[in-house]
């Protein structure tokens, strides 16, 4: 009956009391039937039909769906004064609510349809209280602060620690300082633009450990105005296992190696000399087998890095041998440029160049421009993935082949550029090499970690029934994904600020670390991230929230009083009829 709007509060009387009324009414008609069907006849029975209907609803308690047409008004930080009060000028009779993180709102929506939310707006964790609701959201002006960020915030040690991000409605002659745990200052840009500011702060990483660097805000005096915790990782240099196959020696193997086997990497390689002679070198690792090039030996490495003449001269059988070792084993194979590895063809890989007529290409991060072989990466493959501007990856299987279009890089330590050399070199490794294949891991999309506030994170796994355990011992517990069945999700609350971990229940080592923070810091950030969120959400929902109805018992006395006329007519009428 809820379909049709009607609905009866004793429901479970119905069947009962219906063939009660039957009865009464059968009983009724054949009272009052007298061989015809005069008009007297027929009112009676009209008569006592409602009197009986009427009869029934006392009992049944009829109730109708009504919409429910209810407004509030959600009250979050950062609402503007004067359009509160313009609303309650404009609607008096409307709820007005006080949000505060984590309340429960469903009392007091609970006879509401429309919301109207002003301010940043609400918590993710609360979004979905508003989910089938009709909400306009107002928000708020422009914020003053720090509203994009973006870092590593795990890195490794020889790396730079690269801090991005935007400033809005800053003042103009104030600098923003990146600061290392003891204060000192690293890097620093004055604000010159009083609407906003996009910043870069830089800094290397010489030392591997938890460290809270600091963005510190001073006025043009020196005061201190603000100061946001920045907590990286930094890790130790991941040791890679490399295999270097060249056609004769270059200057450009030899300053790679180099720099390869001061970063610690096991490094062999293989130079020719002549047709059937070779020159072996080892650095960090004892002798191994690398003749022939065949996936038994290649199985040993993580990297194959070869110049563009020993691909072309590789045999069908080496060929093979490097394609089943990337696609089956994940080997990252990065081929040297040269100029015929972008006028020939083979058959193992295809980077797809097209010729241009630049030779040097600028890099952000620099201002030392690179030279180059006048050709650019087409890109138009699925498969494809670009490292920065100047190297490229095609994936394959489990592993991918890459090059560069870079021409002498060994150059740039000749003229003292070591950091630009060791850094892109730092970067085609890493993104070329043989991914490990780890059986746990964890992760989470929360940027933003705060005391008290649910922190959701992911354990990948392929095992059943695995654990998470928090760093105070307890464990927590985890909900299979319905869509990715090696996702499990949990949620923890910090009660501490500062650095805590989780680890697997089924092997300690692997970790997920985190910094809490308290929920006076990074405000800027955290309400501009509100913001785009509660934008995205209601913008997604609007117009798709159900129509919501309550059920308003109808009055019985109507029906009482329709049953006294009924019975009170059905008394007097066959007394007046005597009487005439």
């Amino acid at each position: 009956m809820l379909n049709s709007g009607l609905d009866f509060v004793h429901i479970d009387w119905l069947i009962p009391l219906l063939i009660g009324a039957i009865l009464l009414f059968s009983v009724f008609v054949w009272k009052e039937w007298s061989g015809n069907f005069g008009k007297r006849f027929i009112v009676n029975v009209i008569v006592g039909f409602v009197s009986i209907v009427s009869l029934l609803c006392i009992f049944l308690r009829p109730t109708i769906q009504k919409k429910i047409k209810g407004e509030a008004v959600l009250v979050t930080d950062g609402f503007e004064k004067e359009q509160l009060d313009s609303l309650k000028k404009a609607k008096k009779r409307t709820k007005y609510i006080k949000y505060l993180p984590g309340m429960d709102l469903s009392a007091q929506l609970d006879s509401v349809s429309n919301v109207v939310v002003l301010g940043y707006g609400i918590r993710d964790y609360d979004l979905w209280q508003l989910k089938n609701k009709e909400v306009e959201f107002l928000g708020t002006k422009t914020l003053k602060g720090i509203t994009e960020l973006n870092y590593g915030k795990e890195n490794t040690v020889g790396n730079e620690l690269v801090v991005q991000g935007r400033y809005d409605r800053p003042l103009v002659n104030n600098r923003l300082v990146l600061q290392n745990s003891g204060g000192s200052g690293l890097d620093s840009i004055v604000f010159e633009n009083n609407t906003f500011e996009n910043f870069e702060l830089k800094t290397n990483l010489k030392a591997e450990g938890k460290y809270i660097y600091k963005l510190t805000e001073k006025d043009s005096t020196g005061k201190i105005l603000n100061i946001e915790p920045l907590p990286v990782i930094v890790r130790g240099v991941e040791v890679m296992k490399i295999l270097m196959v060249n056609e004769f020696p270059s200057f450009e193997t030899k300053y790679l190696k180099n720099f390869l086997a001061e970063n610690g990497h096991e490094v062999v390689v293989r130079s020719k000399l002549t047709k059937q002679k070779y020159k072996f070198e080892y650095f960090n690792t004892d002798r191994l087998p690398v003749a022939p090039i065949n996936q038994e030996n290649l199985k040993k490495f993580d990297v194959l890095i070869m110049d563009d003449l020993t691909l072309l001269s590789l045999s069908r059988i080496e060929k093979k041998a490097i394609s089943e070792g990337v696609k089956e084993d994940g080997l990252g194979v990065f081929v040297q440029p040269g100029e015929r590895l972008f006028s020939s063809s083979n058959s193992m890989v295809d980077f797809d160049v097209k010729k241009e007529n630049k030779e040097e290409l600028s890099i952000d991060w620099s201002d030392r421009n690179l030279e180059k072989y006048p050709y650019y990466f087409n890109d138009t493959r699925l498969k494809g993935v670009p490292i920065e501007n100047y190297a490229y990856t095609l994936l394959s299987g489990s592993g991918r082949f890459g090059t560069s279009l870079l021409k002498n890089t060994y150059q740039l330590v000749l003229e003292g550029n070591n950091d630009v050399f060791e850094r892109v070199w730092s970067t085609i490794i890493d993104r070329v090499g043989k991914k490990s294949k780890e059986s746990w891991s964890f992760s989470s999309l929360d940027d933003l970690v705060y005391l008290n506030e649910p922190y959701k994170f992911i354990l990948n796994t392929y095992e059943e029934n695995p654990g998470a355990i928090h760093s105070k011992g307890f464990q927590i517990p985890l909900k299979r994904s319905l869509i990715i069945k090696e996702e499990w999700e949990g949620i923890t609350y910090p009660e501490k600020k500062g650095w805590q971990y989780l680890y697997s229940s089924k092997d300690s080592t692997v970790m997920l670390n985190y910094f809490v923070l308290d929920t006076t810091e990074w405000k800027s950030l955290s309400y501009s991230k509100m913001l785009k969120h509660n934008k995205l959400f209601f913008n997604d929902i609007t117009g798709q929230a159900p129509i919501k109805k309550f059920s308003q018992e109808l009055n019985i006395l109507w029906f009482f009083i329709v049953f006294i006329l009924g019975m009170g007519y059905l008394w007097l009428e066959p007394k007046l009829t005597s009487l005439n």
